[in-house]
């Protein structure tokens, strides 16, 4: 009698196993691809949010970097290390107006290097300004005298990078007015004609991660100078522009194409 029973027993069990199987259906799931990794504060050698900044100061140390005032020529110049002004991260960011026929230079110094990497946000009220308008001129010991790796902003609305005697102008991205920008710079600095910048930029949309291809890039640049620091511009001195340059969170690396993706937070 039990091993009828333990018979039946086995009978349904493989009857019931079969009916699942009649009815089952085997699902592959895609596996989403990993986002992209990003870095953080302390990937970088240097990282400025002006989230801690008051305008007051002449000298403003942010996050650990030191800002100066070092270009402010005519009247109507002037430099708000905490503009609130529809800000793209955070609720402050960097201004730097020109005035009328004038410049202004915020400078940040660097450990003295031979290449490097700065990521930054940057908006602009003229897009195109009626004459080229300085963004980003380095310098090698004295912030007021400027060396010859640089940004500029074309008249045609497109950026332009200088190397020494060596300069591209960009012509994919065109900015727009009043719109917040990514920039990644790359730099090194030449040994004759043999120097590097590689400019890669994207309209800001919240994902800080690196274009795959370059704006434009120089390889056969002249300029020689070791980069102590950069100045953060506005104007270009004597150009009859006003110009109205916003910054934000500044990146910097000590290494050619050291930042890369950076995190939105």
């Amino acid at each position: 009698m039990k091993m009828k029973k333990s018979l039946v027993a086995t009978l349904v069990l493989l009857w019931l196993t079969s009916l699942a199987s009649a009815h089952s259906t085997i699902v592959f799931r895609h596996r989403a691809a990993a986002p992209p990794t990003c870095n953080a504060p302390n990937t970088f050698d240097l990282w400025t949010d002006f989230e801690n900044s008051v305008e007051s100061c002449t000298t403003c140390v942010e996050d650990g970097a030191t800002w100066t005032k070092t270009r402010l020529v005519g009247s109507g110049a002037y430099i708000d290390y905490d503009a609130t002004s529809s800000p793209a991260i955070g609720s402050q960011f960097m201004r730097v107006y020109s005035g009328t026929d004038n410049v202004a230079f915020s400078s940040v110094p660097f450990s003295a290097s031979s290449e490097g990497s700065i990521f930054f946000l940057f908006r602009t009220a003229a897009a195109p300004p009626t004459s080229a308008v300085s963004i980003l001129r380095s310098w090698s010991t004295d912030p007021a005298v400027n060396t010859g790796i640089k940004l500029l902003q074309h008249t045609s609305g497109y950026l332009r990078i200088y190397h020494g005697g060596v300069n591209q102008l960009a012509s994919t991205t065109a900015l727009l007015a009043n719109t917040w920008y990514y920039i990644w710079f790359d730099y090194d600095v030449s040994t004759g004609s043999d120097g590097r910048i590689s400019l890669y930029v994207k309209q800001a949309d919240g994902s800080l991660v690196r274009p795959a291809t370059a704006e434009t890039t120089i390889t056969t640049g002249t300029d020689t100078d070791s980069v102590g620091g950069f100045d953060f511009c506005a104007g270009e001195g004597g150009s009859g522009t006003t110009a109205t340059n916003d910054f934000d969170r500044v990146i910097w690396s000590n290494t050619f194409g050291g930042v890369d993706d950076v995190c939105a937070n």
